[in-house]
């Protein structure tokens, strides 16, 4: 996973030098926890597919969203392919699958 930052860290870096490196060190830091943290959102969402696909527990799970949801994590897959981005398209792959997963065990519970 570090790998893929540090593609992208090192990609960015390479096209403009001066623009890549922030003199805020703040940005510097987003930059490097970006990925942990978005790994963290997919983490905090596993217990919901738990509920999903072994409690058959959909009682408040809404359909709409999370079938949004899955379009939106398809589109940001495109936008890094498009723009070439490894950590939105491997993070958005992920979102993909989970967030599918939670859709098709809503619709077949």
């Amino acid at each position: 996973m570090t790998e893929v930052f540090h593609h992208h860290y090192h990609h960015k870096k390479s096209l403009n030098k001066k623009d890549w490196v922030h003199t805020q060190k703040w940005k510097n830091i987003i930059d490097k926890l970006v990925f942990t943290i978005s790994l963290t959102g997919i983490l905090m969402t596993m217990p919901q597919l738990y509920n999903v696909w072994f409690s058959s527990d959909i009682a408040g799970v809404s359909l709409i969203s999370w079938a949004w949801y899955t379009f939106s994590a398809s589109f940001w897959v495109l936008y890094g392919v498009a723009h070439n981005e490894k950590p939105i398209i491997i993070i958005n792959i992920l979102w993909t699958i989970v967030q599918a997963l939670i859709v098709i065990g809503i619709i077949i519970n």
